[in-house]
């Protein structure tokens, strides 16, 4: 199961991830917590933020999480 939070920057998405992982790993559950800033710094585009960047680095997350999976 993939959750995806999306959201403004600064809204809580990092904290409510975090929050929602400890919690799934308290119940024994296994996690794997992917942050689009840290792929976003992976392909050195950390700042980009074009409509056309942003699609890439969504892409980009959902080639990872297929990898995981």
């Amino acid at each position: 199961m993939i959750i995806w939070f999306t959201g403004l920057s600064g809204s809580g998405k990092s904290t409510l991830s975090d929050y929602l992982k400890k919690t799934l790993e308290a119940s024994e559950f296994s996690v794997c917590q992917v942050d689009g800033d840290v792929i976003r710094r992976e392909n050195q585009k950390h700042d980009k933020f074009s409509k056309e960047d942003i699609i890439e680095n969504n892409l980009n997350i959902i080639s990872h999480c297929q990898k995981i999976e």
